[in-house]
């Protein structure tokens, strides 16, 4: 849902069932902004086929409350640690990669930067470009192994 809609994972948990449509208003934990974000179709039904327990769209421990942050990220460092993922993962990585998959498509960072809410396009240009970053420290890497082994 995070990689979906670039939503923080806070504001993704605290979803209620009644409220999962195609276009969902949302208003950040963290900022108090409202945002409205769209929900593929695919997703929409996988999400909507899931287990219904409770009011919560991820339910908690507690079928009163919903799944918390913390249980999130305990859960996804397990995963990658099962799937030998050497890179460090977290809840805010979907976000991350929300965003520079919306820069790589559109390249229009002001885009990006209302897509996400941010005030600041500072902030959105770390986002938005951290997957480039990332492809040329991994490409040098290759080369200098090369190089190392004399190939």
């Amino acid at each position: 849902l995070c990689a979906d809609t670039g939503l923080r994972i806070g504001d993704a948990l605290a979803i209620r069932r009644c409220d999962l449509a195609q276009r969902i208003s949302v208003l950040e934990q963290k900022t108090g902004k409202r945002r409205t974000v769209r929900i593929s179709k695919r997703l929409l039904g996988q999400l909507q086929a899931l287990p219904v327990d409770g009011e919560w769209l991820f339910p908690g421990r507690d079928p009163v409350k919903h799944r918390t942050r913390q249980a999130v990220w305990a859960d996804l460092r397990r995963a990658a640690k099962a799937c030998r993922v050497p890179e460090h993962l977290s809840p805010h990585s979907a976000r991350k990669l929300y965003a520079s998959e919306m820069y790589q498509r559109t390249g229009d960072l002001d885009k990006v930067r209302k897509a996400l809410n941010h005030t600041d396009s500072a902030v959105t240009m770390i986002y938005a470009l951290a997957a480039a970053l990332q492809q040329n420290v991994d490409r040098y890497s290759k080369s200098a192994t090369k190089r190392r082994k004399g190939k």
